[in-house]
């Protein structure tokens, strides 16, 4: 069960801190990992992801390599990317990973074959451990694409939060697919285009029933109030009963 949420205190343009004992302790602004040195490969000893002249069996797929390369990350930088205590997986300005220098221009978090890739390597290697997701600045447009793919492999189950922010997100197309993210509680899309529209925070939550907070602020749900039931077809005794009983 979540521990129960706590009005957190952001700061813009850096990591953001929550007091008390809510699960969220961090949003990293930035991809993290890669910074102790990388698989990369330059010369022409052939290996399987190696950028030189003279790999042994030629140029592989992009596909196979972007998943070669993602799961060498992962074991490589599990430490950095991943807290199992917390359940936390920062995959913030992913695409500037050193680790994933040679397959750049294919990081992009809008396409179905990428997100493929990297969805199948969170599964191998992290499983159902997933609770709280940051994806933020990785020009993202289409969020659905990718949270779609985490609902097909199943390890979308135990996520409790996630954040996208500064994005390129404008329009309520995820809303589809996080409806079907049961345990969701904290959502977080500052800086995307789709934040400025008027009916933003209405729209998220009349559709997701179930989220706490929005951006850093508690969401207030008024409770559901219904008219006081109007007896109908009652004789003098008991019409004379609740006089007395409104009266007194």
């Amino acid at each position: 069960m979540s521990r129960p949420y706590s009005k957190p205190q952001f700061h813009r343009g850096g990591r953001r801190h929550n007091d008390g004992n809510e699960y969220v302790r961090r949003w990293p602004s930035g991809h993290e990992s890669g910074r102790r040195g990388g698989y990369r490969g330059r010369g022409g000893g052939g290996g399987a992801v190696g950028r030189g002249d003279g790999g042994a069996g030629g140029k592989a797929p992009q596909s196979t390599l972007m998943t070669t390369l993602l799961d060498l990350l992962f074991q490589k930088s599990s430490n950095t990317i991943f807290d199992p205590q917390s359940g936390m997986l920062n995959l913030s300005n992913f695409r500037q990973s050193e680790d994933l220098s040679a397959v750049q221009e294919s990081v992009d978090f809008n396409n179905v074959t990428f997100c493929k890739s990297l969805v199948n390597v969170i599964k191998n290697n992290i499983g159902s451990s997933l609770r709280i997701l940051s994806i933020n600045s990785n020009q993202i447009q289409k969020l659905s694409v990718f949270l779609t793919q985490l609902e097909e492999a199943d390890v979308h189950r135990g996520i409790t939060a996630i954040s996208a922010t500064d994005n390129q997100i404008n329009d309520f197309a995820f809303l589809g697919p996080l409806k079907r993210y049961g345990c969701l509680g904290e959502l977080l899309l500052e800086g995307n285009p789709v934040a400025k529209r008027e009916d933003y925070a209405s729209q998220i939550v009349r559709k997701l029933q179930i989220l706490v907070m929005l951006d850093g602020q508690v969401i207030n749900r008024m409770p559901l109030r219904l008219p006081n039931p109007v007896p109908v077809n009652l004789n003098d005794m008991q019409c004379s009963v609740l006089f007395f009983m409104r009266v007194y």
